[in-house]
């Protein structure tokens, strides 16, 4: 009997046990969203949201955190609308929990593993950046809300504004606890969040501190983690500014421990006034993926990383002291990089040896020793260069250093980009075979395919970069050539090719939506047709949404590398591969000195009408009829001839029509 009442008790506890670990989802809402009915919400729908703080007290293993988030206009930089570490400790995230921010607050039906892939995920974004949410769900370790970055110390420790602030804003421990033994090994997911604010002074990790404290726990290492879409500026650590991964974090292959489609950006990490790389994007000892990153204008450094990580695919940039280094010179020696670009940073590395690099690409302003490796490219130090290789950034910070002029409580994110333009060197150079889209996710940060296709449409290509370069497809290609075309071919080819830009730009421009490119030989077009069905609207060549021209070919190139670097620049071309738009009836019998002008005559108000049309052939200044809404590019071309008189009722540019035409270049 005795026996039985034992059994009876131990069985009792165990579904007591079994009950208060099970797993839920809770629904999170910022303190402006919360009534006074919250504090006695159970959190399981969005109508019932709790806090943060609540629900990271409830969760256990295989639970999961939705957290709202709100547009900067909503938000109009209050702190109500952020949420708040509790204490100087910052937010505990327990192991086996995942967190997920970056929600509009109404969603539905949620599921995780729609979450983890970017490619299913409908969670709004901005700038074609996966890590820039669109609804920022803010998780700040500035208790008193009165940060302010100094001049003279940034958000170094002297800086006073700063000394109520946690030392971590999230820590994610992999341990298991008696009250969460998380014994089925689920990851602890940090996803979607706008982390700011750490100040780990003396200690590591001020954005995210990745730590598995496990002692006697035979499950060591089959815990993973994940930390994915976030955006971490203004944290400070002794090492390891936004990120650091602690040495006993020790996950097994078959367990994710990823850091991938991140922004690190103006975060700081040592001493002020040192020089060196002590990770002021990311610091990492124990086991980590590295991939689809972005980290620039970081102080004292980009990356440190060990033996324990693998980084492929990332961009590193605008940093001080180095771009990348490992954490132990000697035990870390052989490390490999992969499709990796590290540009504009004080140096390429502070510490030899250095990591070894493949497929990537460098520049090396204190002229250190090239890197170890091999098919690595040397870039130029400008961005958009005629002589040499180029990374051709879209919008690149300016400087090697930290970014004062951003404030994220009034811009959601900085009018930055390095996403890859048209010409990059970096376009098609990585390996990819050193990519495994299967565990790391087949998109870049980009939001687009990480692979692509060269022209032979067989073989696979992988941009250098945390961005990939959506390259039109070659059967989306049509060719143009003054000397030999035809209107009555098909312009698939130089052999085939159309004589009227026109021609090509219409056959692409089919209905479809698809983008598409036109490749122009040498020699001078002139358009011949109005730009709509209306003989009194200009006569111009028309451009589409998405349909690219580009000039400055000879007629025979199978890439668009092919042609001479310097073709960029119409000012440079030479006679046989200058492509001229010219206005009809164009004549030009030289310089007026008495009137300062040129003396042109010419048929054309307009050589390029670049603009939406509405029915009456005129431009539509709000983009209602007809938007550019795709990157739209036009490139190697000499425009000549257009003139407008105030008689024609225009007051635009004479050569080319550019009312808002939305991306384009």
């Amino acid at each position: 009997m005795l026996r039985f009442i034992k059994n009876g008790i131990a069985a009792t506890i165990l579904m007591s046990l079994s009950l208060a670990i099970k797993a839920q989802n809770y629904y999170v809402k910022a303190p402006h969203d919360l009534t006074a009915a919250s504090t006695t919400a159970d959190g399981l729908s969005w109508n019932n949201a709790i806090s943060l703080q609540q629900a990271l007290q409830k969760a256990t293993a295989g639970s999961n955190i939705y957290v709202k988030g709100y547009t900067t206009e909503e938000a109009n930089g209050k702190k109500e609308y952020c949420y708040t570490v509790p204490d100087t400790k910052g937010f505990v995230l327990p192991s086996g929990v995942r967190m997920y921010g970056g929600f509009k607050g109404d969603e539905a039906e949620i599921d995780p593993a729609i979450l983890d892939n970017p490619a299913k995920d409908k969670r709004e974004y901005l700038d074609s950046d996966l890590s820039r949410m669109r609804y920022r769900s803010v998780l700040t370790a500035d208790i008193e809300y009165d940060d302010v970055v100094s001049k003279t110390w940034l958000i170094y420790p002297q800086n006073k504004k700063r000394t109520d602030n946690a030392e971590h804003v999230v820590t994610m421990n992999l341990a298991p606890t008696n009250a969460n033994p998380n014994s089925s090994n689920n990851p602890t997911v940090l996803n979607g969040f706008f982390v700011m604010g750490g100040n780990a002074n003396g200690l590591y990790g001020g954005g995210v501190y990745i730590v598995d404290a496990s002692t006697d726990d035979n499950n060591t290492g089959e815990r993973g983690y994940e930390v994915a879409r976030c955006f971490f500026t203004d944290n400070y650590a002794m090492q390891g500014g936004a990120v650091y991964v602690a040495s006993n974090v020790k996950v097994k292959d078959n367990q994710r421990a990823y850091i991938h489609y991140n922004t690190l950006y103006n975060n700081v990490a040592g001493t002020r006034g040192a020089d060196d790389n002590l990770g002021g994007g990311i610091w990492a000892v124990g086991k980590a993926a590295i991939s689809n990153n972005v980290v620039f204008c970081n102080t004292n450094g980009g990356m440190r990383v060990s033996k324990a990580t693998t980084v492929v695919n990332n961009t590193i940039t605008r940093n001080t002291s180095a771009g990348i280094d490992l954490v132990d010179k000697t035990n870390d020696s052989g490390l490999k990089v992969y499709n990796t670009v590290i540009w504009g940073n004080h140096r390429l590395n502070k510490i030899s040896p250095a990591p070894e690099l493949y497929n990537c690409a460098y520049y090396t302003l204190h002229g250190e020793d090239a890197p170890t490796g091999d098919k690595n490219i040397w870039l130029q130090e400008s961005n958009n260069s005629a002589e040499g290789d180029t990374p051709n950034f879209k919008d690149p910070a300016a400087s090697i250093i930290y970014d004062l002029n951003y404030g994220w409580k009034t811009t959601a994110y900085p009018e930055l980009s390095f996403a890859l333009d048209y010409g990059s060197a970096l376009i098609g150079k990585g390996d990819p075979t050193q990519y495994n889209d299967k565990v790391w996710g087949d998109q870049a940060i980009s939001a687009n395919s990480r692979f692509g296709t060269a022209d032979d449409e067989t073989t696979t290509t992988i941009d250098i970069g945390a961005y990939a370069y959506s390259k039109v497809s070659k059967s989306r290609r049509r060719y143009v050539n003054a000397a030999g075309g035809s209107d009555e071919n098909d312009g698939k080819s130089w052999a085939t090719a159309f004589a009227s830009p026109q021609k090509a730009i219409d056959a692409l421009n089919d209905g479809t939506g698809q983008r598409g490119e036109v490749w122009v030989a040498a020699g001078t077009y002139t358009p011949q047709t109005h730009i709509t069905a209306d003989n009194n609207s200009p006569v111009a060549f028309r451009m589409y949404s998405g349909i690219n021209v580009i000039g400055g070919f000879i007629g025979t190139e199978e890439s668009i590398e092919d042609r001479t670097r310097d073709v960029q620049y119409t000012w440079k071309y030479g006679t046989d591969r200058r492509t001229i738009f010219q206005a009809s009836n164009y004549t030009n019998t030289g310089w007026n000195p008495t009137k300062d002008e040129w003396t042109i005559n010419s048929g054309s108000y307009h050589v390029v009408w670049f603009a939406p049309v509405v029915t009456d052939g005129t431009g539509s200044d709000n983009n209602s009829v007809e938007p550019f809404d795709k990157e739209t590019i036009l490139e190697g071309v000499t425009i000549e001839g257009g003139i407008l008189t105030s008689e024609s009722g225009s007051t635009s540019s004479s050569f080319l029509r550019n009312d808002g035409a939305g991306p384009s270049r």
